[in-house]
């Protein structure tokens, strides 16, 4: 079986889904998944004693792996497939995150949104 750049593939799913179901833990190497959560735990405890919710951070590693995805296809547009195999994330979802308009609006923390309210002036 051969990936999106006509190289062999490697992994050990490899036609396995036929589809292009997101990465479970069971099927990611465990080891690895583990070393994302030790270096992940100290920024989500500063996301959390800052007011950024899960939603916010979802939305923004959603655009950090699609901004990956494309850095991965060298030299070649990526199209929404090749984008939706290698992230997981449906093309829908991925042509919603490569909108120019939406990519420069980022999702805003409840804390910027309460402070934007309070430091507004009184009408």
């Amino acid at each position: 079986m051969r990936d999106l750049k006509g190289r062999p593939r490697t992994s050990a799913r490899s036609g396995a889904s036929g589809g292009h179901a997101a990465a479970t833990l069971s099927s990611a190497p465990a080891a690895l998944l583990e070393a994302a959560a030790r270096v992940l735990a100290p920024l989500v405890k500063l996301l959390i004693a800052r007011g950024v919710t899960y939603q916010a951070a979802s939305e923004m590693l959603k655009r950090v792996y699609v901004r990956a995805g494309q850095k991965h296809f060298t030299g070649e547009a990526a199209t929404d497939t090749q984008l939706s195999l290698v992230t997981g994330l449906n093309r829908k979802e991925i042509r919603r995150l490569t909108d120019d308009s939406l990519q420069s609006a980022a999702p805003e923390s409840r804390a910027a949104q309460a402070e934007a309210r309070h430091s507004s002036p009184a009408q």
